[in-house]
């Protein structure tokens, strides 16, 4: 079996398709497959692609544009035979011995899960753009989940080499996102394994000058963006031990509390409701909070609470587990005055938008 599929995505780039692809089978390394995802283009790279003859290409075109995320996602599951995946694009170019070396990097450092490139940003014509937005210093892995959190993503999706294990870990790309997929699969990733990005410009970023691109600087590209970061904020509730979340955030060491913890919820300042208020030995009790009158009925295995009563219970839990607060660029922000139905409310809101 080869040691990577390289996962080449396409769609409309007959004018690079050939750079592209010939970047990938002219690799000093050679121990690979490249399984090609056209995502039914209308212009001539079909054509293009079938011209090759390479024994390391499966080429596979979806009847109707737009299935890309799940065309990877099952690629990933069911045709990559690889240990290791590289992602590409159709309009981007590896430099020949760039899996050669992540390759070697990542066998010799078992623990790592991905391994990411600096990257030189160049226009349509190949042009060379001074642009450092890929191009940082290693970090821990909490000092990247703190940058996604803020909405900063410094790690190139076309410069990746990740272990299979990663995915069948942390599970695919998600199919609700246009502008973060890979940010909101790097926060995950990230959750559960380090990275490390090799300091030398490796993969060539195809950015159009007229901002065509899909993460170009455009009105609705940029509502999109902000609303899908909400999305990706909510992977961090995904921490449930206090040193994570402060290694993330060190701000929030000074709410650490003295007596120990198991739950960041139990570190956090009191939001002033009725649920944070501090016990009463005369009127409260350790343990799971009463179920409210109302009526219930059984839904498959779960009980659900019905009635207002229910609803407003309900309400309560889910603006308990949010932990009633919002980090903006590692500061705190008390919504202990934003009442949960608001909350819940903007959160909806803010979801249609994406």
């Amino acid at each position: 079996m080869p040691k990577i599929s390289v996962i080449l995505t396409s769609y409309n780039h007959d004018k690079y398709i050939h750079e592209a692809i010939n970047s990938i089978l002219n690799q000093t390394f050679t121990d690979f497959e490249l399984l090609i995802l056209d995502d039914a283009s209308c212009d001539n790279s079909w054509n293009l692609i079938n011209q090759y003859s390479d024994s390391r290409i499966k080429a596979f075109r979806s009847e109707k544009s737009g299935e890309v995320v799940y065309r990877i996602n099952n690629a990933i599951v069911e045709l990559a035979l690889g240990e290791y995946i590289a992602i590409h694009h159709s309009d981007d170019v590896w430099a020949l011995d760039k899996l050669e070396k992540q390759v070697a990097f990542l066998d010799a450092n078992q623990e790592v899960g991905a391994v990411f490139t600096w990257v030189q940003i160049i226009n349509e014509h190949g042009e060379e753009k001074e642009n450092d937005d890929f191009n940082q210093e290693n970090k821990t892995r909490w000092q990247w989940l703190q940058q996604l959190f803020a909405g900063d993503n410094h790690l190139n999706h076309p410069s990746v080499l990740i272990r299979k294990q990663c995915y069948q870990d942390v599970g695919g790309y998600r199919y609700d996102l246009v502008q973060t997929p890979d940010a909101e699969m790097w926060s995950r990733v990230l959750i559960k394994y380090p990275i490390h990005v090799i300091q030398e410009r490796l993969t060539k970023h195809r950015r159009p000058s007229d901002h065509s691109n899909t993460s170009g600087p455009r009105v609705d590209a940029e509502i999109r963006t902000s609303n899908e970061w909400n999305i990706i904020r909510e992977n961090f509730l995904a921490l449930m031990e206090f040193e994570e979340i402060v290694a993330i955030f060190p701000s929030l060491e000074r709410y650490r509390n003295p007596a120990g913890c198991d739950s960041p919820r139990a570190s956090l300042p009191p939001c002033g409701n009725s649920c944070c208020r501090p016990a009463s030995s005369s009127t409260t009790t350790m343990g799971p909070t009463p179920r409210p009158a109302g009526r219930t009925r059984q839904a498959g295995s779960a009980r659900m609470t019905v009635g207002k009563a229910g609803r407003e219970d309900a309400e309560r839990r889910i603006w308990t587990k949010k932990h009633r607060f919002l980090l903006e660029s590692g500061e705190v922000v008390d919504l202990a005055g934003l009442e949960p139905a608001t909350f819940s409310m903007s959160r909806k809101r803010s979801n249609q938008l994406s």
